[in-house]
């Protein structure tokens, strides 16, 4: 087997970047503010807000990262997660996203 692409490889990706960018200009055409853009007009359900904490938080450092410092070091380091990040996202909850509320922002960098 060599590296190359064939022409079905083709196919399928200019398949890909066509529905994603059709269902993105779909999509797009809904959003009328600000708000709907960041905030999804606040109608997501609260089941989704917290999967999509949850999928922002987990990246590719937690996944190849973790996973290689704990073999190298031992299972200790995955407490990082449990002492590090979830105090930090109570903290923010408690403390930092009542204070965006008040203020009208959307996002961090606001």
């Amino acid at each position: 087997m060599q590296g190359a692409l064939t022409g079905i490889d083709y196919v399928v990706l200019l398949l890909y970047l066509a529905s994603t960018l059709a269902l993105g200009l779909a999509i797009g055409r809904r959003v009328r503010s600000q708000q709907d853009y960041f905030l999804a007009g606040r109608r997501l359900p609260w089941w989704a807000i917290g999967m999509s904490l949850v999928a922002t938080d987990i990246g590719g450092t937690d996944i190849i990262g973790v996973g290689g410092a704990a073999y190298s070091y031992g299972m200790a380091v995955g407490n990082f997660e449990w002492i590090g990040c979830v105090p930090a996202m109570i903290v923010a909850a408690f403390v930092f996203v009542p204070f965006f509320w008040r203020t009208g922002i959307y996002t961090i960098p606001e």
